[in-house]
């Protein structure tokens, strides 16, 4: 590589050798003068451009979701050689020194994933965040919890998102009866027989993320009074 300029009459060329030194040729009408530089100069110069070519980057497939959420993380960087090292801090006490790692969050909250790549004296740091979504809390009342067959009964959810929305209440009666929708938090159903049934709710979130809960005494249906007589004999 050179690098020519002309100063007077004068050209002046600056060589970088393959053994690292720098040679100077002053060239002139009486002689040829040469110099060498130090190979720390080279050294620095090189240095230089990896520092300013090393860059840490990832992705992950998924960078919020329900617990147990289980994240690939692939690896982007650029700048890097042979010589290049990973270390990965997953925020949940997890790490690993692998290039393409991945991990799995269970506790619902909001992780900080650092990738730390080095090559050398040459540091490049890149972080993202990895969400953990609170499932919905569920809970439903029953009126009335007993009755004689036909028994008409009504469910109202008690029932928070968690986070984002309540998108789905799912309700299964017990009897093989079952509704769902994002406008039952209440519904009414009637029970045709004597029968314990065990009441299911299911509540769904925006992030997909849901809880259920299931009682199984929470409504009592008796056998419904029927008119029995036998009729007497008459005489008209």
């Amino acid at each position: 590589m050179y690098i020519v300029f002309e100063k007077q009459t004068k050209l002046t060329a600056i060589q970088i050798a393959p053994i690292f030194h720098i040679m100077i040729f002053i060239q002139s009408p009486l002689k040829l003068k040469s110099f060498y530089l130090l190979s720390a100069l080279i050294g620095c110069l090189v240095g230089s451009s990896v520092s300013a070519q090393l860059a840490a980057n990832f992705t992950a497939d998924k960078e919020g979701g329900c617990s147990p959420l289980s994240v690939k993380f692939t690896n982007t960087s650029t700048g890097t050689s042979a010589t290049t090292s990973w270390q990965w801090n997953f925020g949940n006490g997890n790490s690993s020194t692998l290039k393409d790692p991945g991990a799995t969050y269970f506790t619902e909250k909001a992780y900080t994933v650092t990738l730390t790549a080095k090559d050398g004296a040459v540091t490049s740091v890149k972080t993202i965040t990895v969400t953990v979504y609170k499932k919905p809390t569920v809970d439903f009342s029953v009126t009335p919890t007993k009755g004689c067959a036909p028994l008409a009964v009504n469910f109202t959810a008690n029932a928070q998102p968690g986070d984002g929305t309540i998108t789905n209440y799912l309700w299964d009666f017990g009897d093989g009866a079952n509704v769902q929708g994002a406008a039952y938090a209440t519904t009414q159903h009637n029970y045709s027989f004597a029968q314990v049934p065990p009441v299911t709710l299911n509540v769904t979130n925006s992030f997909g993320c849901y809880a259920t809960i299931t009682k199984n005494s929470q409504v009592e249906v008796f056998t419904g009074v029927q008119a029995v007589f036998t009729p007497s004999t008459t005489t008209v």
